[in-house]
C-alpha cells in the first residue's frame, strides 16, 4: 500500500493539480493500492482522505496560520494512528511538515519513507524563528527518509551540499496524462496560453501590455488566461478598457481536465516568474512541463530551475526577470517565425524527462 500525503492549493473549491495528483495517476495506471491525504495549503479547502475509493472531508482552521500548522501535524498523527502503515507499506510525504510525524514513527512501524521535496527555499519564512523550525523539519526528514525525491536539479545539488546526496534523486514535475506526448501544429502558433496565479509574481501586467504591441505584427494573436489571484479584477478591467475581448479570454480557475483541453489547442506557453517568491528559484515549473508535454514552446524568465533546461534544449525563449514588453513581444514573435523548430524541441524536452520511466525506476515497479 502506498500512502500519499500532501498539501494542495484550492481555488474556488477546486484542488489545483500538483505533484501528488501525478503520483496518484501513476499508481492508478500501475494498478497499485494507494490512499491519499490532502491537506489545504491555505485557508480554502478541507482536509480530505481518499481511502477505499471514498473521500472523507473535514474542515480545517480558517483564520490563524500557526493554529493551522499545529492542526496539520495533529491530523497527520491521527492518520498514522488510524491507518498504521507497516513494513510492507510506502509513505510518500510531500514537504517537511507532512513528513515529520512519519519520520518520528518510522523506527517503530518500519514502513519505507520517501520525503518528496516539491519546493525548497534557503529562507522559507521572513521570521527567523519560523525559518529555524523549517530547517529543523527539513533536516530531520532527510535523516529519517529512505529516499529524497527532489523536484529540481537545483535541489539535488543543495542536498549534495548538505551531505544527503546519496538519498537525493531528480523527479521533475512532468505530468502523467491519458493523452500522449505530441508535437504541436504550427496552426496553433497564434494562440498563447498562461496557466497560473493572476498576480505580480507572474508578471501578469507585462503580459497583458504586450498584447496590443504584438497585435500590430500578428493581428490573429489570441491569449487565454487560466487561474485566479489578487489581480483578477485588474485582468478583467484591462481587457474591457483596451477593447481586447476578441484577443484575450480570461477563464478563471479550471479543473485540470479542462486545463489540459485548453493546452491541446494552444501554441505558445507563458511563464513569467518575477522572482518575488524566493522558493521559485529551486522550483521546477509545472506550467513549463505541461506546455512541453504537448510540444508547446515556452517563454519563461530565468527564475525556475528548469529555465536553464529550456535554454539548453532550445525548447523556447528564456528572458531576464526584468523583461520589458518589447523584449517579451520579440521573443513570442521569434517563436512564431520558427515554430516547427521550437515545437519539436519542446516535445523532445518532454520525452527526455518522462515521469513514468523515472517513477518505475525509483519505486522498482
Amino acid at each position: 500500500m502506498y500512502h500519499l500525503v500532501s498539501h494542495v492549493v484550492f481555488q474556488h473549491g477546486v484542488d489545483i493539480y500538483g505533484p501528488v495528483h501525478i503520483l496518484r495517476a501513476f499508481l492508478r495506471k500501475k494498478k497499485q493500492k494507494y490512499q491519499v491525504f490532502f491537506l489545504p495549503l491555505e485557508f480554502e479547502g478541507d482536509y480530505t482522505i481518499h481511502a477505499k475509493g471514498k473521500p472523507t472531508a473535514f474542515p480545517a482552521p480558517r483564520k490563524n496560520m500557526l493554529l493551522k500548522f499545529l492542526r496539520d501535524i495533529f491530523e497527520v498523527g491521527r492518520y498514522v494512528q488510524k491507518y498504521s502503515p507497516g513494513q510492507s507499506d510506502t509513505v510518500i510525504a510531500v514537504d517537511p511538515l507532512n513528513c515529520f510525524i512519519f519520520a518520528c514513527t518510522k523506527p517503530l512501524l518500519k514502513f519505507k519513507l520517501i520525503y518528496y521535496t516539491a519546493d525548497y527555499s534557503d529562507n522559507r519564512f521572513g521570521n527567523a524563528f519560523l525559518n529555524s523550525i523549517y530547517v529543523f523539519l527539513d533536516n530531520f526528514a532527510l535523516r529519517m527518509a529512505d529516499q529524497n525525491w527532489c523536484v529540481s536539479e537545483r535541489i539535488v545539488k543543495k542536498r549534495e551540499e548538505q551531505g544527503f546526496g546519496d538519498k537525493a534523486v531528480f523527479l521533475p514535475n512532468t505530468p502523467i496524462l491519458s493523452e500522449s506526448m505530441s508535437k504541436q501544429s504550427s496552426k496553433r502558433k497564434n494562440h498563447l496560453v498562461y496557466v497560473g496565479r493572476m498576480d505580480d509574481n507572474m508578471m501578469i501586467s507585462t503580459l497583458l501590455e504586450s498584447i496590443p504591441f504584438m497585435l500590430k505584427a500578428s493581428p490573429k494573436l489570441h491569449l487565454t488566461l487560466v487561474g485566479s489571484g489578487a489581480q483578477e479584477d485588474f485582468v478583467k478591467n484591462y481587457i474591457i478598457q483596451h477593447k481586447l475581448e476578441r484577443n484575450i479570454t480570461y477563464t478563471g480557475p479550471l479543473s485540470n481536465d479542462k486545463v489540459i483541453k485548453e493546452l491541446t489547442r494552444s501554441g505558445i506557453g507563458i511563464a513569467l516568474y518575477s522572482g518575488g517568491n524566493h522558493w521559485n528559484r529551486y522550483g521546477d515549473s509545472m506550467k513549463i512541463r505541461e506546455y512541453q508535454y504537448f510540444g508547446i514552446p515556452v517563454v519563461v524568465t530565468d527564475v525556475p530551475s528548469n529555465a536553464s533546461e529550456v535554454k539548453r534544449m532550445k525548447s523556447g525563449k528564456v528572458l531576464d526577470k526584468t523583461v520589458s514588453v518589447k523584449r517579451l513581444s520579440k521573443s513570442i514573435l521569434d517563436i512564431q517565425n520558427g515554430y516547427d523548430f521550437y515545437s519539436t524541441h519542446a516535445y523532445q524536452n518532454a520525452v527526455v524527462f518522462k515521469k513514468e520511466t523515472l517513477l518505475e525506476k525509483y519505486l522498482n515497479l
